[in-house]
């Protein structure tokens, strides 16, 4: 066997080992920026998340944005999902028997299912949700039952998430379940619950 022939052998292997290398290391390589890349996106992703959440947080906070209710002396602050809202003013006659305000958003107002439920159920107040005003000496069930009856002052102490104390008079929000147009009624629906923790007056 001759030198040369050795030698032209030996550079086979040894360039077959480099090749084998290289492609290890692409493929780790190829491997590690799929993973890098999945982790800048979650991380996006996240990033995303949390400045929607400091963006509903700056505007109710800040009180650029209210609903004011100006016969009752309140404002609502409105995060961005329901900056458009509007409110119908009842002074009792309707069927919570108390001073009620009504509100909507332009989502709701331009749903056709929805309007359809309005007209169908609850006519003149085309609302899935509501502010109801009482004296505190007012009776109210926070339960819906008869053994949960307290005064309107000390439901706002008892529970704090339904009513709340503002002045000489205290607020319960109230809402509808909305089936007839889910997707737009539960956005509406947390956004005022959200916003009805900070009810202030003006």
């Amino acid at each position: 066997m001759s030198i040369k022939f050795l030698r032209s052998r030996k550079l086979i292997v040894v360039c077959l080992g480099l090749a084998l290398v290289l492609i290890g290391f692409i493929a780790g390589y190829k491997t590690e920026s799929v993973n890098i890349s999945k982790t800048l996106n979650s991380q996006k992703a996240t990033i995303a998340t949390l400045n929607k959440r400091i963006d509903i947080i700056e505007k109710v906070g800040s009180g650029k944005e209210y609903l004011f209710i100006k016969q009752w002396g309140v404002k609502l602050p409105l995060p961005s999902s329901i900056s458009n809202a509007t409110y119908v003013l009842d002074n009792g006659s309707g069927k919570t028997g108390y001073p009620t305000a009504y509100l909507s958003t332009a989502l709701l107002d331009n749903s056709p299912a929805c309007q359809q439920y309005y007209s169908n159920n609850s006519p003149p107040y085309s609302s899935f949700q509501w502010l109801v005003r009482y004296r505190p000496s007012d009776t109210v069930y926070p339960e819906q039952i008869p053994s949960s009856a307290v005064s309107a002052q000390e439901a706002a102490k008892q529970y704090p998430s339904i009513y709340k104390q503002v002045g000489a008079y205290v607020y319960a929000f109230g809402h509808d379940n909305g089936v007839a147009c889910p997707q737009e009624s539960i956005v509406t629906f947390n956004a005022f619950q959200y916003s009805f923790q900070t009810l202030t007056a003006m």
